[in-house]
């Protein structure tokens, strides 16, 4: 735990980087070929002081940052160097909308967070170099999912994001993805069911026992958390789904419950 003193320190080298990385901002060219990466520093920093101190506004300044350096128009020759900062400002402005919706339950920011991640999913941005695990951007695709399915209230949209979520967990069966960040997912997944089901969306339970019951294996020797986490749904679904008839569709009058053999 940081002391006090430590604390005060840390919050001086932060300001004296946001002041550095300003001045240079400020003093640059809109067009200088690192103007975007430097924008993406600030946005770090910044994020860096909200983590200290907690104020919404090093939220809001960071958001800022990451559009700018996202809608500077790209040089004419792009190389290697300028591409992998594209992405990572897409992904941390993701990110900070899903942050800033926690805090004031804007629902614009959880829609274009959504759509952000989507959009660096499905068109493979996020292969690009960005020092950030494909994995890891899948996992907080599926957390901004889960968040919208705490909200939402409509039966089909419902249904398709647990679909969705779905379809992004079995993609981390294939990935780097580590045992502990697999199950953290596995849990994410649960809620999210178990939050449809309270309103009675039973209509994803076969994709959801299906893929949890296959992610068990990958999950670390000795952790009960994923084979919890499928027993809760089990055990909450029994008591919302209809319990099969022994007795088929046969219709049995009580008066004919003895043997057969007695008269």
């Amino acid at each position: 735990m940081d002391t006090p003193q430590s604390a005060s320190t840390k919050l001086d080298d932060i300001d004296s980087d946001i002041a550095t990385l300003q001045l240079w901002l400020s003093s640059s060219s809109y067009s200088h070929q690192e103007r975007r990466m430097n924008l993406a520093r600030l946005s770090c920093v910044r994020y860096q002081r909200y983590n200290l101190l907690e104020q919404p506004e090093d939220i809001d300044k960071a958001i800022l940052d990451c559009a700018e350096a996202v809608l500077l128009p790209l040089p004419p020759l792009v190389d290697s160097d300028v591409c992998p900062w594209v992405v990572f400002c897409f992904l941390q402005l993701a990110r900070f909308l899903l942050i800033r919706f926690r805090l004031t339950s804007q629902p614009e920011d959880l829609k274009y967070s959504i759509d952000y991640f989507r959009h660096l999913y499905h068109s493979d941005l996020s292969r690009d170099p960005v020092d950030v695990p494909r994995s890891q951007i899948i996992t907080e695709f599926v957390e901004a999912l889960g968040t919208h399915v705490q909200l939402e209230v409509d039966s089909a949209t419902v249904t398709r994001t647990i679909e969705e979520m779905v379809t992004l967990c079995r993609g981390l069966l294939i990935s780097d993805i580590s045992g502990d960040d697999l199950v953290d997912v596995i849990v994410i997944l649960k809620d999210s069911f178990l939050t449809s089901l309270k309103s009675g969306h039973v209509e994803t339970i076969d994709q959801v026992v299906e893929y949890i019951r296959e992610a068990i294996s990958r999950c670390p020797a000795g952790s009960h958390t994923a084979s919890n986490a499928l027993a809760d749904i089990l055990t909450s679904c029994s008591t919302k789904l209809p319990l099969p008839n022994p007795w088929g569709t046969r219709r049995i009058h009580p008066g004919v419950m003895h043997s057969s053999g007695q008269q």
